[in-house]
């Protein structure tokens, strides 16, 4: 065997070492959506498993364009899991302080509420709702056929609507029209509120990928070689290699967030306990 073909087998096994541990996440995470922790308010329950699915499918998902060698979108699909654990630990943490970080750090006016399980529950909710309300307005402002299916929808949706204003007030409901997260701050501003782990994890990756999910990600798909750019399809193995290893982390981010509450087996915590000390080791 060649140099360059021992060097490719290599590569395709850590890849595939990457790989098989995304899956052994992934197994981890439907395990604790069927053995979930006793959180308060009782629907809380609910919405945390379903954020816990959606971050098993976006990990199927990096798995797919890992093996298709697709890191440009391995990487959108990361900061997608990077928003959904955000929200993870936004809803389960006992306590929460707010701060926007936009430019220099200050503290946000609550508005009146306190940040309490029940509130910011209340407020994903509310987020939720809005961000359906505004699509049925769109649909309203378009040409048709999209503007007779808006007319349908835009009666309930503007029920639910002023049914949140109600919930949250009026304040936060403006506050939550105009911003990415349920927390009604900035991605960069939840993130930084978190902890420094989550902000280490925003300034080193998701920021970073941001080329990717705009258009300035063109310059990723050329080369410059000699006096010629070149247009460039092919997966870089360092790239794929970052992205599964990204996903491993901020994965198990998430069950360390959730598995934390009472309720959870011993047994599981262990399960995830060990899986993060797998993933200490530099595959070979």
């Amino acid at each position: 065997m060649s140099v360059e073909e021992e060097f490719a087998r290599s590569v395709d096994e850590t890849l595939k070492v990457r790989i098989e541990r995304i899956q052994h996440l992934i197994r981890l995470t439907l395990d604790l959506i069927k053995n979930p922790p006793q959180l308060e308010p009782p629907r809380l329950n609910l919405v945390v498993s379903g954020l816990l699915a959606r971050n098993a499918v976006l990990l199927e998902g990096i798995i797919t364009c890992a093996k298709s060698g697709l890191p440009a979108v391995d990487q959108i699909l990361n900061r997608s899991l990077f928003e959904n654990t955000l929200h993870i630990a936004f809803l389960v943490r006992d306590s929460v302080d707010l701060f926007d970080f936009n430019p220099a750090k200050k503290t946000l006016d609550l508005f009146g509420l306190t940040l309490n399980h029940d509130t910011r529950l209340n407020l994903y909710i509310a987020w939720c709702t809005i961000k359906g309300w505004r699509n049925v307005r769109d649909f309203c402002d378009a040409d048709e056929p999209l503007k007779s299916m808006g007319n349908q929808m835009i009666v309930e949706a503007d029920k639910a609507y002023q049914s949140q204003i109600k919930t949250v007030g009026q304040n936060w409901t403006k506050r939550l029209e105009s911003k990415p997260t349920c927390a009604g701050v900035s991605v960069k501003s939840l993130a930084f509120s978190l902890d420094d782990n989550y902000k280490l994890w925003y300034i080193y990756s998701y920021g970073r990928q941001s080329q990717h999910t705009h258009t300035s990600s063109v310059s990723c798909y050329l080369d410059y070689e000699g006096n010629d750019w070149n247009i460039r399809l092919d997966a870089n193995h360092s790239e794929l290699e970052e992205g599964l290893a990204t996903a491993a982390v901020i994965g198990i981010i998430a069950l360390f967030e959730v598995a934390g509450k009472g309720g959870v087996s011993d047994q599981l915590r262990e399960s995830i306990r060990e899986f993060y000390n797998l993933l200490l080791q530099t595959p070979n």
